[in-house]
């Protein structure tokens, strides 16, 4: 409606000047693309003016028209939630589950590789794989949440999702590290089956983290040193970060905590 409205007048100012209508409807071309990942409200907008200047300088821009047009629209919706609501039902649950079961497999390939000593650029091509899960992760989370933009004071969903970016972080590292040293995967055996294990078992829990209602950003009872700049560390946050997921309280203020 507000698309059509600025649209109208718009087109009803210009008068169908050619080399006005030209690079205004080019310009909101590109913002409608632009913000089509963010907001599809504002896609729209953008999409009515267009629609609108092109009317204007086709010579055939009429309210009627524009009217027709909010009542078509007015009529998509309301097929298409029917349709999603009632012949094709997904839940934000199950296609989150999806998304946390794909991310730990992506994880689970990462350390096992690094186990087994593979080449560096195969350590990073599956570290670019576990980023590309993340993002998937983050899309399926996303309708839990709210204000997800200009966020002032992150929610329980975005916190959950934060713990999942700083592992996908340090799982990088990780890559990037071992790939320097080809040699290093027989020091790290130990922390590797633990990350495996503890990636197995957030596997297992899925969507759970994100309906849960409790603190993700307790302590853990790791104390990290901080002058080390190596997988080992790398590894020991991702530790750290798929543990936080299952911390069971909040320390008291002024208890010592790590790193």
């Amino acid at each position: 409606l507000a698309g059509i409205v600025v649209g109208l007048a718009a087109a009803s100012a210009i008068g169908g000047t050619v080399y006005i209508v030209l690079p205004l409807g080019a310009a909101c071309i590109f913002l409608a693309f632009y913000f089509l990942p963010v907001s599809y409200a504002t896609m729209t907008f953008f999409v009515s003016v267009v629609l609108s200047l092109a009317y204007s300088l086709l010579g055939v821009l009429t309210p009627q028209l524009l009217e027709l047009r909010l009542e078509e629209t007015l009529v998509g919706s309301v097929a298409g939630a029917a349709v999603a609501f009632v012949v094709f039902p997904t839940k934000t649950r199950t296609t989150l589950d999806a998304a946390i079961r794909n991310w730990c497999d992506k994880l689970s390939d990462l350390l096992e590789e690094a186990r087994r000593g593979t080449s560096g650029l195969d350590l990073v091509s599956r570290s670019q794989a576990l980023d590309r899960a993340y993002r998937e992760l983050a899309a399926a989370a996303k309708p839990l949440g709210v204000s997800w933009q200009l966020v002032t004071r992150p929610g329980h969903v975005r916190q959950t999702l934060a713990v999942f970016m700083g592992c996908t972080y340090w799982a990088r590292i990780v890559a990037r590290k071992m790939s320097q040293d080809p040699e290093s995967p027989n020091d790290f055996a130990a922390q590797i089956e633990e990350n495996l294990k503890l990636a197995s078992k957030v596997r297992e829990t899925g969507a759970d983290y994100f309906y849960r209602s409790r603190s993700v950003a307790a302590p853990v009872e790791r104390h990290l040193p901080v002058s080390r700049d190596d997988a080992g560390l790398g590894l020991e946050m991702v530790a750290v970060s798929l543990e936080r997921l299952h911390s069971p309280r909040v320390r008291p203020a002024g208890e010592e905590r790590g790193l």
